[in-house]
């Protein structure tokens, strides 16, 4: 079996990328962890401290939770637009030997032993070459879906595949 596709990356889906990888991590939970910690002593604390320090507190609360989101979208953004591979779309071809990915008239080929995990997100697929590389495919490019999931699922141990 064998499946094409052609992928123009966006920054919308290299943020979403970036936001799964950064919240299933340690650095996203203990961020989210502190921010609603602030702002849980904060109101508890309410009228007990100064209203300054309950608006500082409530700031840096805030600050916590929301400091990531922003910071992964302006940094997806700049990646998207300065990378010269992004301005181009890849080429994926599928196959029972592997995964050959081109760009241009440049070729790389991937062999299914070298994928490390294969994740499917709400919005896109996520082929993971190590523990922080991935190639991003999103849903919206890929045109036969099942089987795509189906060679995945046959080609890569049960426990490295978390596609539904």
């Amino acid at each position: 079996m064998t499946i094409e596709l052609n992928v123009k990356l966006e920054h919308k889906d290299m943020f979403l990328f970036n936001l799964y990888h950064t919240y299933h991590g340690f650095q996203g939970w203990l961020s989210i962890l502190l921010g609603v910690t602030i702002i849980g002593l904060n109101i508890y604390s309410l009228g007990q401290i100064e209203t300054m320090y309950t608006i500082l507190y409530f700031l840096f609360g805030l600050l916590f939770i929301g400091y990531n989101p922003v910071s992964l979208y302006f940094s997806s953004k700049r990646t998207v637009t300065k990378s010269e591979t992004f301005k181009n779309s890849l080429h994926y071809h599928f196959s029972d030997e592997g995964i050959r990915v081109s760009i241009g008239e440049e070729t790389g080929i991937i062999g299914w032993k070298q994928i490390y995990r294969a994740i499917g997100t709400k919005n896109n697929l996520l082929l993971y070459t190590g523990r922080r590389n991935a190639y991003v495919i999103p849903w919206r490019t890929v045109n036969q879906p099942e089987d795509l999931k189906s060679l995945l699922k046959t080609q890569l141990p049960g426990f490295r595949v978390k596609v539904k």
